[in-house]
């Protein structure tokens, strides 16, 4: 039974190595500015677990009604076996009262990992994720946000990273529905 609980001190290695393995430095963030947000009530550290086992993490950024799911990673070993997807719908009821959101990178570009990228998307696609109706340039890495029911427009979406990160968010240049931050 897939469960998603805090991140509990015994599994923060686990935690820790699966988050540093499964993202690009480029999206990354340092974990103890994570573990600070944790703290300041701005972002949320999760684990998933199946019967007690750690199988991948979860970590959502909180604001308002708006939860971002910033980072969902399942050990490589157990991909493709319902994880993610258990995780996913666990995510909704967990957050039924929530307008939830993430970012993937962007699939509208040619690059050397298309066809990961494209997988990706059409996994979220099928458990239920629309298109937002704006993409954004995050930090220079290309992302497309995704949103599990209510939209959420740019400007909230820009005020939640300013409610989390403060003056390290500053927007350079707004094309159409395209941002960049």
């Amino acid at each position: 039974m897939i469960e998603i609980q805090k991140l509990q001190r015994k599994n923060t290695k686990e935690f820790k190595r699966l988050y540093y393995s499964s993202f690009p430095d480029s999206e990354r963030k340092p974990y103890l500015l994570m573990k600070y947000w944790q703290y300041r009530k701005k972002m949320e550290l999760y684990e998933i677990s199946d019967n007690g086992k750690f199988c991948g993490l979860f970590v959502t950024v909180v604001y308002k009604d708006i939860i971002l799911i910033d980072y969902l990673a399942v050990l490589p070993a157990l991909r493709s076996k319902g994880i993610g997807t258990d995780a996913l719908e666990y995510a909704r009821k967990m957050f039924d009262e929530k307008r939830i959101i993430l970012e993937i990178e962007t699939t509208k570009k040619p690059c050397a990992d298309l066809k990961n990228r494209i997988k990706r998307k059409s996994f979220y696609i099928k458990n239920g994720l629309l298109e937002c109706d704006f993409d954004v340039d995050l930090f220079s890495v290309e992302m497309e946000v995704l949103r599990f029911n209510e939209n959420v427009s740019f400007e909230e979406y820009l005020e939640m990273y300013r409610h989390m990160a403060g003056r390290l968010i500053k927007v350079r240049n707004c094309v159409g529905i395209s941002c960049a931050i």
